[in-house]
Formats: C-alpha cells, structure tokens, sequence
C-alpha cells in the first residue's frame, strides 16, 4: 500500500465528517452549501496562446495537500450525507487584477513551467492581453448546494 493512501481515507473522513456536523447543526428545511477547488478540471486564461503551451497550463495547481479534497467526489458526498434537492455544478471564478495574491500564485505556477522561449511568448501575449483590456483567468471549483431533510 502507497504512502497516500492512508492520508486520502483520512482526508475522505475528514470531509464526509465535516458534511455531516453541517447537517447535524442545521436546521430540518435548511439549506447547506459547499465549495471546494477542483483540481480535476483545467484553469481558463484569456492569452491566445499556441496549443502546446495552453496545454501545460490548463492543469491548475495541485495546491491542495494529500489529504485535501478538491475534486467532484463532494458531489457523491453531499448526497450519501442525505441531502436532498442537491444542486451539484462546477463554477469558474475569474480574476483580472494581476497584482493580486491569487493571480501571483497561478501565473508563478504558470511561469515555472514554461521553457524560456515559451515565456517570451506569455510575457508578449500576456502584454498585448493588458494592453487590450482583455487580461483575465479563471480557475474551477466545485460547488454543492443540498437540503436537510424535515424529517
């Protein structure tokens, strides 16, 4: 058995649990939502860039730990929690400001991948999208919404 296996069962333990105190604490009729990232679906950023570079970018960060759970797995969760009227989607946040935290970790994460000929193309590309008004990306999550049952 993988080192990684134990932390995964920890972290699905660790979630389903966390499901469960929400649904516990709420009220019969409530509503409980949930929101993580979505390792398991590509980031979106608006550079018309060549195919083979937008392919070693689309994979977002892995910025979740061996026991995080960032994945459409929340939507099998949520519904063994007893939720009913469950309202499962993935959703996409986008970002524009590029001095932001958030916009530094991704296009660092970005850069880190790419060969130096590759950033000559981003940085001219990324410039021209600022230049444009048109510089923006945008990461998934996963989002589920359910009801505590009244009875």
């Amino acid at each position: 058995m993988s080192a990684v296996a134990p932390a995964r069962s920890t972290a699905c333990w660790r979630i389903d649990r966390a499901i469960a105190e929400m649904v516990r604490v709420a009220a019969p009729g409530g509503r409980i939502g949930v929101i993580v990232r979505a390792l398991d679906l590509p980031q979106w950023w608006n550079l018309d860039l060549p195919g083979s570079i937008r392919a070693k970018i689309a994979p977002p960060p892995q910025s979740v730990a061996g026991n995080g759970v960032a994945d459409a797995s929340l939507y099998r969760r949520m519904r063994r929690a007893g939720l009913t009227d469950l309202q499962c989607f993935p959703f996409l946040v986008t970002f524009d400001r590029p001095g932001g935290p958030i916009w530094r970790y991704r296009e660092d994460a970005v850069l880190s991948l790419l060969t130096e000929d590759e950033l000559v193309i981003w940085r001219n590309v990324r410039e021209e999208a600022a230049s444009d008004g048109t510089l923006m990306m945008a990461h998934p999550l996963h989002c589920a919404v359910g009801t505590k049952p009244r009875a």
